[in-house]
């Protein structure tokens, strides 16, 4: 799901041509007026009060009706619109991020890429940052809101600012926005931003015992905006922190990445030469 004073906020950093979203994002819970505003200065020509009316109705959650998606407000703009995901949806394009690499046609095009809650889903984290990595230009802006604490069994995983420092570190992307927020706020601009060596969420939460032997966990985002900054291969970090040796993340990263071709063409030719033997 992606909230309208998100999208605001990422329009404020530069208005995008072409947005590649990570699994296709419903719109809730926004007013006639915030859609009719960011209408009017993003918009193309045409009845913006009428747009607004029936975006902001859709916004809303009814049983037995389809929500608003976000490629439906930015169908009243300039801005192409597509969505990777597994099931079919309005301008959306059926690829498996766990298995399925970058189509061709869509490398290098993207100056801005959402991941709003869709690669906690993903067991091939790899792939996943791959995709996002290759699909950006240079100069693209990279969105991610991802669960953090809590949301028990909402997904595969919870990420944390040392994940996506070291992400940065390793493929040259600015880190130009990072927070946290706690559940569900209608503004982008909301919750707590972090330091690069923070350990401390300060959000006021007391996670205390429960009579029956149960802890409360509460709920929390991290959001961070990034900036792609150059074009090369997508570099995989490797966290060394508990490791006797600390070299710089970027060159382990290469050596790690080098090692694992050598042993990828190394078996492949250890296959051939077996399907040879058994062929003769």
């Amino acid at each position: 799901m992606i909230l309208l004073g998100t999208v605001n906020f990422l329009f404020a950093y530069n208005v995008p041509k072409r947005v590649l979203d990570i699994g296709s994002q419903n719109m809730l819970r926004s007013s006639e007026e915030k859609f009719l505003e960011f209408l009017n200065k993003y918009g193309n020509e045409g009845d913006h009060e009428m747009a607004a009316r029936e975006l902001a109705d859709r916004s809303i959650t009814r049983p037995g009706h389809e929500t608003l998606y976000l490629s439906e407000l930015l169908d009243h703009t300039p801005v192409k619109y597509v969505s990777f995901d597994i099931c079919p949806g309005r301008r959306t394009e059926i690829l498996d991020i766990n298995r399925d690499k970058l189509p061709w046609r869509h490398k290098n095009s993207f100056d801005l890429i959402l991941n709003c809650g869709t690669s906690e889903h993903i067991l091939n984290q790899v792939n996943v940052f791959n995709i996002i990595h290759h699909a950006a230009k240079i100069g693209a802006y990279i969105y991610i809101q991802v669960p953090t604490t809590g949301r028990i069994d909402h997904g595969y995983f919870c990420y944390h600012p040392k994940f996506f420092h070291d992400l940065a570190e390793a493929n040259g992307y600015e880190v130009l926005e990072l927070w946290y927020k706690r559940g569900f706020k209608t503004d982008a601009e909301s919750g707590k931003r972090v330091p690069r060596c923070s350990s401390m969420i300060d959000t006021g939460i007391e996670i205390r015992g429960i009579s029956d032997g149960r802890t409360e966990i509460p709920n929390h985002a991290i959001c961070i905006l990034l900036r792609k900054t150059q074009n090369s291969r997508f570099r995989i970090p490797i966290d060394t922190n508990r490791s006797r040796l600390n070299p710089h993340s970027n060159r382990l990263s290469l050596a790690f990445q080098r090692g694992a071709r050598e042993c990828k063409s190394r078996l492949a030719g250890l296959m051939k030469f077996t399907a040879g033997l058994h062929q003769g």
